[in-house]
């Protein structure tokens, strides 16, 4: 099993590189390699392994041809100036040889040289679309679908940061500019 995580630098993995040194530390059998400007691998002791890659322009992506990996995610999409370019391109090599179920994870928060696009893909604002709607895109032959779901999080939801740093309310709500 093989899975990318995708970036637009290599710097922006900061802070996933810290979750999963804290997740290491607290048992996880990994293996972490790479730094702060390079690619970056977790290795499972099962052979499995997870790539943290930096993707700045789309057609980085084009070295993506020919690969297969099962599980694809896209860490703050809406940072892609060109995210349906890349979901474009990444279809191609989200396989598996050996069954593994398919994916493609996209995460992000408003605002972002791709936001408007990543509301096109799923279909936001349009429709009478609501966050939390399954979709099931026709593809190819009929009777193929493909299944988008967007989760729409807020603020409450996170109990635990709310829990842990109360202020931090307080700080967003003194951000001055309306679009952050």
């Amino acid at each position: 099993w093989s899975g990318r995580v995708l970036r637009r630098k290599y710097k922006d993995f900061a802070e996933i590189r810290s979750r999963w040194r804290q997740l290491r530390n607290d048992g996880l059998p990994i293996d972490l390699v790479g730094g702060e400007n390079q690619p970056n691998y977790i290795r499972f002791d099962n052979g499995a392994q997870v790539q943290m890659v930096a993707v700045a322009r789309a057609e980085m992506l084009d070295d993506f041809q020919g690969h297969q990996y099962p599980e694809i995610s896209i860490d703050e999409a809406p940072r892609l100036p060109f995210f349906l370019k890349a979901i474009d391109k990444l279809r191609g090599c989200n396989r598996s040889p050996h069954g593994v179920p398919c994916s493609i994870f996209c995460t992000g928060n408003p605002g972002g040289p791709g936001h408007v696009q990543v509301k096109s893909f799923f279909k936001l604002g349009r429709d009478g679309e609501k966050p939390g709607t399954m979709m099931r895109l026709p593809i190819g032959d009929p009777g193929d679908v493909e299944t988008r779901i967007f989760i729409q999080s807020f603020l409450d939801d996170n109990k635990y940061l709310i829990l842990n740093d109360p202020k931090y309310v307080n700080r967003l709500r003194a951000i001055q500019d309306p679009v952050l």
